[in-house]
């Protein structure tokens, strides 16, 4: 005869289900902080750890208690369909997770250890992760099949874990930090209402920016391949900058710049997840058309393109977080938190979050290449503007996330310059990170065509975004600026951006820029910033550039005047937010020369040695001669610059 049904709420099997999430907050929250808190502690102070460990054992909690009821439910009714104990069974499976977890985690972080001091075998380790994973899972169900439980000593550990950090936890809520990061300033009704009067007379204003997009794969910068039809159309009736730079090579760095016109020496959101200076208040680009009367709508895809990194939010009228396929399930409200956010490259969560789209794409729910679609974005975009206050201008400023990796794109753009089967899924068509990629065979061939095909993606997007504003009449008196944040590697044994190299393809981005009433086309060959976006725009529609800024108006470029002076892009990820900027590397770009500066004890895995050079763009556009043997004097001018502005701003933030 059958067995009574079970029932969850019995002591063992509620023991049972509540283990993987022990072992998740007691064993693999600890092991993935540890290896992280030097990461942390480059742009946070110590109690700032408080809210991200609070976060941690919060997210873990629920991951590990997600995977227990996915798991052992399943498993216990088939036990009890069986004529099983269901207890028996949930005791099993709840141990073997658990010891896959914990197994795992030390797996996972033994190779970031490796990986990090140099030593070949994480390397290795990285190739084969997912075979080691189903390794440890294997092994973990057959020493649970025979010994039935966990190790006294491992149970143990996870529950002192666990309590140790309910009491972090704790502690954070006291702090009263656990929400810590999310803090705008209002504007003044003075402010909002000093230019109300000349509001209505101003143009609207669309920025769009492109993640990762090179200049040198865009076949408007001379490109072979026919990438960018729709950008050429537009470049038509705009100014286009033949050279126009990043102040970074990663997303987090160049946002922030771009959108209050500083260079991240000074603004010091040098990591990922690092906010801005907070003595340079919330004077931003947002900010300033506020102020002037302007609606402000965003459409954020990155989150680290997202407002809230630069306490740009009180000021946005409409906006709209996430707008991709390709996310782990959270709400908006905890993208908008530094320290929950921090939490999600932490150990083995990374490992879920690919597992559980792994599984998406499986089952369809979502399609292999739909990840980044842009008409998600886009469509939310028609809708703001169909929502705004006609009355006065607005401000749309939309990030698309097409070329960023993975690069797949859906028909019919897969195969349009690549025909071959390989990487046609958001699974395989994403490069190792910086120095990584020369223990790929593949690299660079087998991911340039699926790069490019997805930039011919966004552009087909752009170009049928343009047409909507035409057709609603908001194309032709707006001003309408397109660029991107940073560029993308397939060249010197580099993918991927971020990291030290500074090369033209992560740092050579374009910029339109098309004017009110605009029907001539214009090339601007002087050298230009991402911090002049900024004050170009506030010059064209008529407010007066004010602040900390270090930008400059590129009106008077646009007219056909020269434009003298260097512009700088840098990477200063691996020195302390608040401390001097003793390691990372400075580019400086002046006239025909650009030189490259590298100093501090600067590691990253697979990096060979990093050297000064210089290089002359105009007879060597590849930056494959390096000129300081040759030029000397040359050298040491620029590199007397750069010293100099470091000593002006490369020090301790007080």
């Amino acid at each position: 005869m059958r067995s009574r049904p079970f029932t969850l709420w019995r002591a063992e099997i509620m023991g049972a289900l509540l283990m993987p999430a022990i072992a998740m907050v007691g064993v693999a929250l600890p092991l993935g902080f540890i290896s992280q808190v030097d990461g942390y502690l480059k742009y946070l102070q110590p109690m700032d750890l408080l809210p991200i460990y609070a976060w941690g054992w919060i997210i873990f909690g629920l991951v590990g208690l997600a995977m227990a009821l996915t798991t052992t439910v399943p498993v216990m009714a088939g036990a009890w369909l069986l004529r099983h104990s269901p207890a028996d069974w949930a005791r099993r499976i709840g141990a073997w997770l658990s010891l896959s977890i914990i197994a795992i985690s030390v797996l996972k972080d033994a190779k970031i250890w490796l990986e990090v001091n140099g030593y070949a075998l994480g390397a290795s380790m990285g190739q084969v992760k997912w075979e080691l994973a189903y390794l440890v899972a294997g092994g973990s169900a057959v020493w649970i099949w025979y010994r039935r439980a966990l190790p006294d000593g491992l149970r143990d550990l996870a529950i002192f874990g666990a309590i140790a950090g309910l009491a972090i936890m704790l502690m954070a809520v006291l702090w009263g930090s656990i929400a810590r990061g999310i803090s705008d300033v209002r504007p003044t009704t003075t402010e909002l209402t000093s230019t109300l009067g000349q509001a209505t007379r101003r143009p609207n204003i669309i920025l769009l920016t492109v993640d990762a997009l090179a200049a040198d794969h865009m076949s408007l910068y001379g490109y072979g391949r026919a990438t960018t039809p729709n950008l050429e159309r537009l470049a038509n009736q705009a100014s286009v900058f033949d050279w126009f730079y990043a102040n970074s090579n990663f997303t987090t760095s160049t946002i922030v710049s771009m959108m209050q016109g500083i260079r991240p020496w000074s603004h010091r959101a040098l990591q990922s997840l690092a906010s801005p200076n907070s003595d340079l208040g919330n004077d931003n680009l947002g900010r300033r058309l506020k102020n002037a009367g302007y609606q402000t709508m965003i459409v954020a895809t990155n989150d680290h393109a997202a407002p809230h990194g630069y306490g740009a939010t009180s000021w946005v009228d409409m906006i709209a977080y996430r707008r991709i396929n390709y996310v782990f399930p959270f709400p908006d409200f905890f993208v908008r938190s530094r320290p929950a956010m921090s939490v999600l490259d932490l150990g083995i969560l990374t490992a879920f979050s690919e597992l559980l789209n792994s599984y998406y794409s499986t089952i369809r729910i979502k399609t292999i290449a739909d990840h980044f679609d842009p008409e998600i974005a886009l469509s939310t975009a028609r809708s703001f503007v169909i929502r705004r206050d006609a009355s006065v201008p607005f401000f749309l400023w939309v990030h698309l996330f097409p070329p960023h990796a993975p690069y797949a794109t859906p028909p019919p753009f897969v195969g349009r310059f690549d025909h071959r089967p390989e990487a046609r899924s958001w699974l395989d068509s994403s490069p190792l990170d910086n120095f990584q990629v020369r223990k790929d065979e593949h690299f660079p061939d087998r991911y340039v065509g699926r790069y490019d095909e997805a930039i011919a993606y966004m552009d087909y997007h752009v170009g049928q975004f343009m047409n909507w504003l035409k057709t609603h009449g908001l194309f032709d008196e707006s001003l309408v600026a397109v660029t991107a944040d940073h560029g993308e590697s397939f060249v010197k044994g580099y993918g991927s951006h971020g990291g030290p190299m500074l090369h033209n393809a992560l740092i050579h981005i374009p910029f339109l820029l098309k004017e009110p009433a605009q029907q001539v086309a214009r090339r601007v060959n002087e050298p230009a910033e991402q911090i002049d976006l900024m004050p170009t725009i506030l010059d064209l529609v008529g407010i007066p550039a004010e602040g900390k800024g270090e930008g400059r108006s590129l009106k008077p470029a646009m007219r056909g005047k020269p434009l003298p002076g260097a512009v700088f892009s840098m990477n200063f990820e691996q020195s302390g937010r608040d401390s001097g900027l003793s390691t990372g590397s400075v580019a400086m770009i002046e006239g025909r020369w650009k030189y490259v500066h590298y100093r501090g004890k600067i590691s990253y895995p697979m990096m060979s040695k990093l050297e000064d050079s210089l290089y002359d763009l105009e007879l060597d556009p590849g930056e494959e001669i390096n000129r300081i043997p040759t030029h000397p004097e040359v050298a040491t001018k620029i590199l007397a610059r750069i010293q100099e502005e470091l000593r002006q701003h490369g020090g301790s933030v007080k």
